[in-house]
C-alpha cells in the first residue's frame, strides 16, 4: 500500500480481484481537530485498509464491531473504563480518523448502522471547559457527526448507543 498524502489522508486502493469490492487506505495517525476542541488522547493505528461490504466494514481484515454501551462498563463515568473494557474484550477502539473517512464516504456505511449512535473512543479531545469529548456519528435523515462531552453523552446514551472497535 502506498503512503497517503498529508493533504488528503484517504486514498482509494485498486479494486480487489476476488469480490470486486473497493478497498480504501486511511491514515489514522493524524486526526483533524475541529476548533474549539484541543488534542487529548489518540490511539494511532497507522495506515489501515477499509473494505466496505453490504452489512459491515472490515478494517485490516477484521470486522468493525459495534459494542452496546451497556457492555462497555462505566462509559458515563470514565473514558478510561471504555478503553479498558474494549481491551479486555480483545478489541481496540476505533479513532476519529475512521469517523472522518466515513463521513466523507457515507455511501459505504452499512444501512444496519443507521439505528445506532456510534462512538469512536480511540480519540478523545478536550472541550473548552476542560471536559473530555468523544467523536460520534448518528443517522437522522442522513449521516451526521458530532463530538460530545461526557456530561452531554447522558442525553444520547441508551439501547442504541454503541462503541466502534476492531
Amino acid at each position: 500500500m502506498g503512503k497517503a498524502s498529508k493533504a488528503h489522508p484517504y486514498k482509494k486502493n485498486e479494486k480487489t480481484d476476488e469480490k470486486k469490492v473497493e478497498a480504501f487506505v486511511v491514515d489514522t495517525d493524524q486526526p483533524r481537530i475541529n476548533q474549539p476542541l484541543r488534542p487529548g488522547t489518540h490511539l494511532r493505528m497507522g495506515q489501515v485498509s477499509l473494505i466496505p461490504t453490504e452489512n459491515e466494514i472490515l478494517m485490516n481484515g477484521r470486522k468493525i464491531v459495534l459494542i452496546p454501551t451497556e457492555d462497555v462498563h462505566g462509559i458515563m463515568q470514565s473514558l478510561e473504563a471504555v478503553l479498558s473494557s474494549t481491551v479486555q474484550m480483545g478489541l481496540r477502539p476505533v479513532n476519529v480518523c475512521v469517523r472522518d473517512f466515513l463521513m466523507e464516504n457515507v455511501k459505504i456505511i452499512p444501512a444496519s448502522w443507521k439505528k445506532h449512535s456510534i462512538f469512536f473512543p480511540g480519540s478523545v479531545f478536550t472541550a473548552p471547559g476542560g471536559e473530555p469529548c468523544v467523536p460520534f456519528i448518528y443517522w437522522h435523515c442522513g449521516w451526521s457527526w458530532h463530538n460530545i462531552t461526557l456530561t452531554s453523552m447522558k442525553d444520547v446514551l441508551g439501547k442504541n448507543a454503541v462503541v466502534a472497535a476492531v
